[in-house]
């Protein structure tokens, strides 16, 4: 099992634990964008979990990435039934994953309850291996099958292990590290290995199978020794010549559950993703920047930053018209589910008559004087006026309806002055009743508005009050 979850002492809780130290971005994190920056690099599009845990690792393996080829399968491994039955939930798609987040290729999730001492025949295949936190939970007879069941049986073409470095246990006072009365990070530990010993374990196994060995980490400290290492200390083995599949029959693992995600499966023609290119570029293309209403970005009732206004002349410099960084573009999750790969995607862009594709300099050119792209804008600025409209409309309901469920009919307190307000489209500002001063029953009727002044490039305000 990760030990992520249920491991008080590990580093990243070291510095609630008292251990006086914290790094600057989270230990587990580290570790898992890690194990998936490496994957990627070396295209596997199937993974095993090896002592999943309760899916630590496999949530950051779930979302897709901007590269054609994508994980598409993941099987979780792990003794303790209770973490697979919490992984098994923790897996499950999320609402983020559904409508315009659908995914453009399939994943299916399979969770087994089984040991790594075991090899299972529904295992064989996998392009990559990852195991996380995990060796040093297991009892050394299970650690002598370990790499027997791994690379001689599965023998994945990626192999990726984890484990605390024992050496930077010196950074750790409370562990007495090189005295006899020396304790490891976790009371599970069964041991905890200097870089020499681990990498020993590793090379020896990696000669006897066919692999390279590679040694890494990550952890550490800002003024720490660098003598001693990673906090965590990595290895990652790579098959060096192709093997044939090891003559596996046995099925010792319990199929807990298995999870397929959705997908996006509509079907559009070149002419049609065409289409929705060119309208995409015209949303995300770079623009002068227009006069901004700091109103976007406060409460009407509070007074806004005007400090923090920048003014339009002061960016037109640094936008450049015309072009558009194809990375970019690919970024969005409905581009990719139209072409479904950035090829597809730039052999498409080369057909169009608005934009020049420049391959090496990755990018999409265009004349953003171009009719087309000031049509856009005006579709553009329509639908966000409709949006702007209907979050007023949702905004007043709201408060409405607040105020019709105060039980004891008090007004809203808006910088010390109690009110009931509607919004009132003549004055595009709020008015209502107010209590002021000492008499509460003495009202009022007011209403505040903003004006931009061209003279001093500054926004102006009011708020006037007229007596029943």
């Amino acid at each position: 099992m990760d030990s992520d979850y249920e491991d008080p002492m590990e580093v990243e809780d070291q510095d609630e634990q008292g251990m006086g130290i914290c790094f600057s971005t989270p230990l587990w994190m580290q570790r898992r964008q890690f194990i998936r920056q490496i994957i990627d690099e070396n295209k596997a599009t199937s993974v095993i979990d090896y002592g999943c845990g309760e899916a630590a690792l496999t949530s950051i393996l779930i979302g897709e990435t901007w590269q054609d080829h994508q994980i598409r399968r993941i099987a979780c491994v792990d003794i303790d039934l209770d973490c697979v039955t919490t992984a098994a939930s923790e897996c499950q798609p999320q609402e983020y994953d559904l409508g315009d987040g659908l995914r453009v290729h399939d994943l299916t999730i399979d969770l087994y309850q089984g040991s790594v001492s075991e090899a299972d025949q529904r295992l064989l295949g996998y392009d990559a291996l990852a195991c996380a936190e995990v060796v040093e939970h297991l009892h050394l007879e299970v650690l002598d099958g370990f790499w027997k069941t791994v690379l001689g049986g599965y023998s994945p073409r990626l192999v990726i292990v984890t484990t605390p470095n024992a050496e930077f246990n010196v950074n750790f006072p409370q562990l007495m590290y090189g005295t006899s009365d020396s304790t490891f990070r976790h009371w599970d530990h069964k041991f905890e290995w200097t870089r020499k010993q681990f990498e020993d374990w590793c090379c020896s196994a990696a000669q006897e199978y066919g692999y390279s060995a590679s040694f890494t980490g990550v952890g550490r400290l800002p003024n720490q020794d660098p003598a001693v290492g990673y906090c965590t200390q990595i290895a990652v083995l790579k098959k060096t010549h192709f093997t044939p599949l090891a003559n596996i029959d046995a099925r010792p693992y319990t199929l807990h559950s298995s999870i397929e995600y959705p997908v996006y499966g509509t079907v559009h023609s070149a002419q049609e993703t065409l289409f929705f290119l060119h309208e995409t570029i015209g949303h995300l293309r770079p623009r002068l920047p227009k006069p901004e209403d700091p109103r976007e970005h406060w409460n009407y009732f509070e007074e806004p930053d005007y400090s923090e206004h920048v003014h339009p002349k002061q960016e037109e410099e640094s936008v450049v018209l015309g072009r558009l960084e194809m990375e970019y573009l690919w970024s969005s999750n409905q581009v990719r589910q139209h072409c479904r790969s950035r090829s597809s995607m730039v052999q498409i862009l080369k057909t169009s008559s608005l934009v020049l594709v420049d391959v090496e300099q990755d990018l999409v050119t265009f004349d953003d004087g171009d009719l087309f792209w000031k049509e856009c804008d005006d579709r553009y600025d329509a639908a966000r006026t409709e949006e702007d409209e209907k979050f007023k409309e949702e905004e007043v309901e709201e408060i409405t309806e607040e105020s019709h469920e105060s039980d004891d009919d008090e007004y809203y307190d808006v910088q010390g002055v109690d009110v009931d307000v509607t919004y009132s489209e003549a004055v595009d500002g709020w008015t209502g009743t107010s209590t002021w001063g000492e008499e509460l029953n003495t009202e009022a009727t007011g209403w505040g508005s903003r004006a931009w002044d061209q003279p001093s490039e500054s926004w102006g305000d009011s708020w006037s009050a007229i007596p029943p």
